[in-house]
């Protein structure tokens, strides 16, 4: 099967994630099935998080490589951080806003994790199981992450600037966009942290301090 932009974007056994920009892979061998919390592990060790899916477009992409697959696959939500029923992304620290539930989820009785349910037969429904469950799983990595044939060894750039606070525990930011979850260190500014307060004050004063420069407008005679 032809792997949609994998020779540019995706490492070899890796398929290109279009809606997303990242990249995917299922690992769907019955030696890799795991709890929740294992394939989390293990997508971590590849260099990235199992797979966030936030929107009607991922969801359709993403059903339509695991429809045929002979097992249901853990996805990187569940509401084991809050509360029962409030379900984080495992690299979020905001509660989910897109979701594709089958009839009978969320309203489980106990704290769970999430499934892609297998046994729908028109769209990737979402289904809450218990954490403890062995299922295979979707990882994600970013698309310039490189991976070797074998998958145990991992380059990839980190997603956090070094300014996130929290930088280097693996919540500091959103892991698509760099968006820092609990602020910036001292001294940096911006959603993304990149930006020196000090450097930023200087361009503000530059600014002030260039001379005003008038424009002389042409006045002309209306006819009458």
């Amino acid at each position: 099967m032809k792997i949609d932009g994998a020779d540019t974007k995706c490492p070899t056994g890796w398929e290109y994630y279009s809606p997303a920009g990242t990249c995917i892979s299922m690992v769907d061998s019955v030696h890799h099935k795991g709890t929740w919390e294992e394939a989390s592990i293990l997508c971590n060790v590849f260099g990235g998080k199992l797979v966030k899916i936030l929107s009607d477009a991922e969801n359709a992409f993403i059903w339509d490589k695991v429809n045929n697959y002979n097992s249901s696959l853990w996805i990187g939500l569940s509401d084991t951080k809050h509360e029962q029923g409030v379900f984080y992304w495992n690299d979020d620290l905001t509660e989910t806003q897109y979701t594709a539930w089958d009839s009978d989820d969320p309203f489980q009785s106990e704290t769970g994790c999430v499934i892609i349910n297998n046994k729908s037969a028109t769209a990737a429904q979402w289904t809450v199981v218990d954490c403890n469950n062995h299922n295979n799983f979707i990882c994600e990595i970013a698309a310039d992450c490189k991976v070797d044939k074998n998958r145990r060894q991992r380059q990839c750039p980190d997603p956090c600037s070094a300014n996130c606070r929290g930088h280097g525990d693996g919540t500091a930011c959103e892991t698509r966009t760099g968006r820092c979850f609990l602020g910036c260190k001292s001294g940096y500014m911006g959603p993304l942290c990149k930006t020196s307060k000090t450097s930023a004050l200087s361009l503000t004063l530059a600014f002030l301090e260039e001379p005003i420069r008038y424009v002389t407008i042409q006045k002309f005679p209306i006819a009458g």
